[in-house]
């Protein structure tokens, strides 16, 4: 008799797993969203923007149903605002990731006033770049090196406190001396190299190598160094800034600041999105990044989108979140006015 109850409760609980229903995505995506919304936390035209735009017309062929992806812009607070609004109010079915600055996710660290989000709660779908920013300087300015900012002053175009052109500057002021003079209130680095244009403004960190090439092949700009961890090969004869730090705790706090950069490109999603969902999207987006007419399309365009997990950008945010307390009361002395 107690054998008969046991073999019967054995069935029983097989029966109880065998009526789980298996996940949205494992019945073949038919509760995966039909549309995916890419928020941009930047105004049009700018490299986010652009990333944005290219990856919408790529990443729906590698997910379940081929969604339709449709990019919005959110400017606000050099990205901040778009950040906040996907850890605190986006749906968190898929339809809604969000494309920010990566200096943001310092916010928290640093100041927190404005960040409503713990980065390391985010989920990472993975980033779609790493390359490194320069700064910028118009030629008539005078300046052609970090040597000659540290004696000419020199007008920086930028948006939000926590954006990669306001972060740049105010550390490269702070820690090798230059005279940056920051002009906020650009929605994103296409206005600020508009303005660089027509004189408002004189300098601009942030620039890509795509960023009007032109320019820099004819003397219209100069780029005076690089930002980031390691030189760019797009940038081959510009200074890399952190061989400029004068010692070892300088250099910890460059490479706190800059770390970010390392991560250029991050797409995310709210805390709460499915794990299932995250891994779908985080595969569509790795199996995007290797399709031949994404490349293709990237490379007329001059981009060379290069791809990072979500993994692998979460331990570079813990590397950061672990810095040494004395190097982040530093970096936010210097961000935080």
């Amino acid at each position: 008799m107690a054998t008969t109850r046991l073999t019967a409760g054995i069935w029983l609980c097989l029966s109880c797993f065998a009526a789980q229903p298996p996940s949205a995505i494992a019945q073949g995506g038919s509760a995966f969203p039909k549309t995916v919304n890419i928020h941009v936390g930047y105004g049009p035209g700018g490299g986010y923007d652009t990333n944005a735009r290219l990856v919408a017309r790529h990443w729906g062929r590698h997910l379940p149903g081929q969604p339709v992806i449709i990019v919005q812009n959110m400017p606000g607070a050099g990205g901040l605002r778009v950040a906040n609004w996907i850890a605190t109010a986006a749906p968190a079915d898929g339809s809604a990731v969000a494309i920010t600055g990566s200096p943001n996710f310092l916010s928290p660290l640093l100041d927190g006033k404005g960040a409503q989000f713990d980065p390391l709660k985010l989920v990472f779908l993975g980033s779609l770049s790493g390359e490194a920013a320069a700064c910028a300087v118009w030629h008539s300015a005078g300046a052609k090196s970090l040597a000659d900012l540290s004696r000419i002053e020199v007008l920086a175009g930028a948006s939000g406190p926590a954006s990669v052109s306001t972060v740049y500057p105010l550390a490269l002021n702070a820690v090798l001396g230059t005279r940056f003079k920051l002009v906020q209130g650009y929605t994103g680095s296409a206005q600020a190299i508009l303005a660089m244009e027509k004189g408002e403004i004189q300098a601009f960190c942030g620039w890509t190598h795509n960023a009007q090439p032109d320019w820099v092949r004819d003397g219209r700009v100069f780029l005076v160094t690089q930002i980031g961890l390691t030189r760019d090969p797009y940038f081959p004869n510009v200074p890399l800034a952190l061989d400029f730090a004068r010692n070892d705790e300088d250099r910890q706090l460059l490479e706190l600041i800059f770390a970010p950069q390392s991560i250029t490109r991050p797409y995310i999603a709210p805390p709460s999105l499915p794990a299932d969902v995250a891994n779908t999207m985080r595969k569509g987006l790795a199996d995007m990044a290797s399709d031949e007419g994404f490349r293709s399309e990237a490379a007329r365009m001059n981009m060379a989108p290069s791809y990072m997990s979500g993994d692998d950008v979460t331990a570079i945010l813990k590397r950061i979140y672990s810095s040494a307390p004395h190097v982040v009361e530093r970096a936010r002395k210097i961000l935080i006015p």
